[in-house]
């Protein structure tokens, strides 16, 4: 849990790319836990796009993020998996 220079409070999670192409963020749903504290949150793609808008990870690199989410819990067992949408080309309709 952390709180951002504005007063939010949220988690910042890292997101690591060890593909060859860039990898974006807002093409997944993003699943948060904490077991000792009986807590989790799954961010929808939808929640994922407006949290993050494109969130370009460049290839071979780690880029953090900020996720306002005021009731994450003051833990340090918090994680987080990215479960990437296959196939979706975020400029398909």
């Amino acid at each position: 849990r952390k709180t951002a220079k504005d007063g939010r409070v949220g988690v910042e999670v890292t997101f690591n790319n060890d593909g060859n192409a860039h990898g974006f963020v807002s093409n997944g749903q993003l699943a948060l836990e904490s077991k000792s504290a009986g807590w989790s949150k799954t961010m929808l793609e939808s929640d994922v796009g407006n949290a993050f808008g494109l969130g370009l990870v460049p290839p071979h690199q780690k880029r953090v993020m900020f996720i306002a989410i005021p009731d994450a819990p003051e833990v340090t067992d918090l994680t987080a998996e990215f479960r990437p949408i296959r196939g979706r080309n975020r400029n398909e309709r």
